[in-house]
């Protein structure tokens, strides 16, 4: 039982705006700790209250935001931003 990565419209919109470097080296992330794992709440840690149920990944300044669909093996990445905007 391994997750799938599905990314949202506003994660690609975010992935865009970034440096080539930047992108990349998230994108990877994604691809080494998410990708086929059967375990993503390994890496991450759970929001509480009005956020519950969405997880957040950190990698550097930047944090990734996701739902996982444990019914259907699907890790929904919903969004991508610096450390600094993302709590706003």
């Amino acid at each position: 039982m391994t997750y799938d990565i599905v990314y949202s419209e506003d994660a690609r919109k975010s992935l865009k705006k970034m440096d080539a470097a930047t992108s990349g080296t998230i994108v990877s992330w994604i691809e080494k700790n998410l990708v086929g794992t059967d375990d993503p709440r390994r890496n991450g840690k759970a929001f509480t209250g009005e956020f519950k149920g969405v997880w957040r990944y950190r990698i550097g300044d930047f944090r990734i935001f996701a739902k996982i669909e444990d019914e259907r093996l699907v890790i929904m990445v919903l969004d991508v931003r610096n450390r600094r905007s993302a709590y706003r």
